[in-house]
Order: C-alpha cells, then sequence, then structure tokens
C-alpha cells in the first residue's frame, strides 16, 4: 500500500516507473532484496553505473526506496528489517553470552543472516551450523549439486576464524533422513552424478505414467484407499507434492470429494475472492463508475443486498429494456404503464439507492481515509450484513466456503486498521482508496 502511494504522488518524477502492479511488485521485491543485503539508499546514489538507462531506472527505484523509508519511519517496523533489529539487540545483550547454539537446514544465508551469525560467534561459547555437503572442497559448479553449499559453509569457516572463534567441522556419514535402502539408492546416484542400475526387487519407489492430470490424481486417490483400508495408515500420514498447485489443486478437490478422502491444500487463499471485501469494492465501484449497468448489477449478484435472485434478474431485464444507467437510477422508474412489473422494479430501486445515497452522502463530508474507513464499517453494521452473511453459512454445505465466510469479518478489520494506522487523515478519492483496497488484497 505504501509503495503504491508513493508512486502515485511521485509519479511526476519517476522516469520509468509509473501506477502500476506490475511496478508495484518490482518495487516490493526491489526493496525486500536491498534490505536483505544491507543495500542502503546512499549505496545506490554512489553506485558507478555508466548506461544512462540503467542509471535513470537506479534513480526511480532509489526515489520509491527512499520515499517508503520515510513513511515507514519509526512508526511501523517492516518485516525485512527484523534481521537487522535482531542482529543489533544480540550485539547489546548478555543473553547469549558462553550459550550454546544451533542452526540447522539452512543453504546459505543473506547479508542480514550473516551479521546475525557474526554477532553469535563474538557472544556464545559454540555456535554449531549443519551443512548439507559431501566435502569443502569446491568442485566445477556445473557438476558439484554441493557447490554453494560449500562457499556457504566455508564462509562462515572465515566468519569464525576474523572473529578469533574455534572452528570444530563434523561429518555425519549416516543419513537419517532417508527410511528405506532405495532412497538412500537414489539419493547417493543423484549427488555423485553416477547413475547405477539397481538390481533388487524395487518396493518403495513408483511411477505411474497418466495421460492427464486427472487420471493421475484418480490413481493417487485409489493409492490412497488401498493405504487407509488395507494397511493401517491414517490420512493424515499421507502427503502429495506438486510443483504445479495452479494447474492440480482445484482437479484434486474434484477427485478427492468423490472418494471421501479428507483433503488441506496449502495453498495461498487470494483475499480478493473475500466475498466482504468483494462486496465493499463493489459499492465502491459504483461510485467511481457513475452508476454504470455494470458495477450495478455486479454489486447485486453477490447476494449481499437482501434481494433474491428472481428479482435481481426482473431487475436486470427491466434496467436493459430502459436503458437504465447512471443519473436514471436517481429518478422514479415510471417508462411503462403502472403495472406489476414496474412496481416491483421501483420498489427494488429504492431499496437499492436509498442506502447506497446515503452511505455516500456521509462519506463526502470528509473525504480522508480514515472516514471513508469507518463509514464502510458503519454501513456493514446497519444494513446488517452480518446477519446476511450468517443466513449464507447455514445454507451452504462447503466446509472451505464456511471457513472463508467465517474468517471474512476478521480479515476485513485486519486490513481497515492497516489502511487506517498508514495513511489515516490523507484524502482520498474512492477510485483510490479502491485502487488501495485492492493493492493489499
Amino acid at each position: 500500500m505504501i509503495i503504491f502511494d508513493v508512486l502515485k504522488n511521485e509519479n511526476k518524477k519517476l522516469k520509468f516507473l509509473g501506477k502500476s502492479d506490475k511496478n508495484i511488485d518490482i518495487g516490493i521485491n526491489m526493496i525486500t532484496e536491498f534490505k536483505k543485503h544491507n543495500v542502503s539508499s546512499k549505496d545506490l546514489e554512489e553506485a558507478d553505473i555508466l548506461d544512462t538507462y540503467t542509471k535513470l531506472k537506479v534513480q526511480d527505484i532509489n526515489l520509491i526506496y527512499k520515499k517508503y523509508n520515510e513513511k515507514v519511519g519509526n512508526r511501523f517496523i517492516d518485516e525485512n528489517d527484523i534481521l537487522n533489529i535482531v542482529s543489533e539487540m544480540i550485539s547489546n545483550s548478555k543473553l547469549f553470552e558462553n550459550s550454546l547454539v544451533y542452526m540447522d537446514h539452512f543453504k546459505n544465508f543473506t547479508a542480514q543472516e550473516y551479521k546475525i551469525f557474526e554477532e553469535l560467534v563474538k557472544k556464545c561459547e559454540r555456535v554449531t551450523v549443519t551443512v548439507s555437503t559431501d566435502s569443502l572442497e569446491k568442485v566445477d559448479k556445473e557438476q558439484d549439486i554441493f557447490y554453494f553449499n560449500k562457499i556457504f559453509a566455508n564462509r562462515l569457516i572465515d566468519i569464525s576464524k576474523n572473529n578469533f572463534s574455534k572452528v570444530e567441522l563434523i561429518k555425519c556419514c549416516k543419513n537419517y533422513r532417508l527410511k528405506n535402502e532405495e532412497l538412500v539408492f537414489l539419493e547417493n546416484a543423484f549427488s555423485s552424478l553416477k547413475f547405477k542400475q539397481y538390481h533388487k526387487e524395487v518396493e518403495n519407489i513408483n511411477i505411474f505414467l497418466a495421460n492427464n492430470a486427472y487420471s493421475e490424481l484418480e490413481y493417487i486417490a485409489n493409492k490412497i484407499l488401498i493405504l487407509v483400508k488395507n494397511e493401517n495408515y491414517k490420512y493424515s500420514d499421507i502427503s502429495i507434492i506438486s510443483s504445479n498447485l495452479d494447474e492440480y489443486s482445484t482437479i484434486a478437490k474434484i477427485v478427492f470429494n468423490k472418494y471421501d478422502i479428507p483433503i488441506f491444500i496449502d495453498e495461498k487463499k487470494e483475499l480478493n475472492q473475500n466475498i466482504l471485501i468483494k462486496y465493499i469494492l463493489a459499492i465502491l465501484d459504483i461510485f467511481s463508475k457513475n452508476w454504470s449497468f455494470d458495477s450495478v448489477f455486479n454489486f447485486l449478484k453477490l447476494g449481499m443486498s437482501g434481494i433474491s435472485e428472481d428479482d435481481i434478474y426482473v431487475l436486470e431485464n427491466y434496467c436493459r429494456k430502459w436503458g437504465i444507467r447512471n443519473y436514471k437510477w436517481f429518478k422514479k422508474f415510471e417508462f411503462e404503464e403502472a403495472n406489476e412489473n414496474q412496481e416491483k422494479a421501483e420498489n427494488l430501486r429504492e431499496r437499492i439507492i436509498v442506502p447506497l445515497i446515503k452511505f455516500k452522502e456521509d462519506i463526502s463530508k470528509e473525504r480522508t481515509v480514515k472516514e471513508i474507513t469507518k463509514n464502510i464499517y458503519e454501513f456493514l453494521i446497519e444494513n446488517k450484513i452480518s446477519e446476511i452473511l450468517d443466513r449464507k453459512l447455514k445454507s451452504i454445505n462447503n466446509v472451505e466456503i464456511n471457513n472463508e465466510y467465517n474468517t471474512s469479518y476478521k480479515i476485513l478489520v485486519r486490513i481497515f486498521d492497516e489502511i487506517v494506522s498508514i495513511f489515516e487523515n490523507e484524502k482520498m478519492s474512492f477510485e483510490d482508496y479502491k485502487s488501495l483496497l485492492q493493492v493489499r488484497i
């Protein structure tokens, strides 16, 4: 949200980067990398860049970086700064004196993490770090799968020696993670890049050539049922690993539901699917698009207005027939001779526009971020949106959707708190507030 705000406010000074989702992502990624590797704004200013095009892009990025840091200031803690704070606290603390510290399962450190390691080495009696490698001797990186692990290990050794710390190397020859001979054989073949034939009967590794993702998951579902019914496995004992969740997650839900196999998919839920956030964005869309036909009916079809689906379709047909959009929503519907359809359309019009007009008048008095957010929340309370959500929950027999609806209010309140804490008394248009909310999700 802060980067979006910087891009909007500094738009005229930026040569290459403007207010777009792509450039917001660029800003986020660059700031994260700068902080992880302790690159300061001064480092960027002093960088000796000959190429004019690259120099201008770095100037843009540095402007965003500086404005971002100014906005964060002492009011917030950026999660990318936490490790630097930890490093400083270790340096000033007696907590780690004469301690034993163990770090496991690392392949590399960022500049921030190396700094923490260095501070611990200065304070602790011993710091132990596990590194997966066959030796510390570097071979050609194209042939040595442990090449970068060895660079990591050697840098740790250098830091320790520079701080007069004793370095102890322990080699663990036994692989405790792999529970059967076949996996050990496979791991050795990969690590040595010398592929040999396994002459015993294979029992623990299975390869299945599927025609498509659906048949692949059908095969897996049947395998799981056999393991659970015949071999005393629990569903929680079984994991499916995929490098392509986007393709497999939807199909997995269909297939596993078919076989009554419970499934948890470790995927990030997009907040723009949150029903309450979609509802608020739809309202702001009506205001920013001046009551366009699509914006009004997108709002109604979310099912949060208390109007039945049948009535929405009746009203939609009426509005299409008479070209109802923009200012026509504020005039009484009298396009036909008095009849039941005309009367119903007029009643529905009033039910829609009265609460929305009041809401817009409330937030138009002082259009600060704090006031807009406060009025949106009060609008949800006045229109009993929580009760509508409860009714929807009772009518939907779907655990996943129920969980999403149940948490929607908590998520929304958290987002509101973030927006107000950052922007508070800044004035903002409906369009910009909507964009800000979309950026956050």
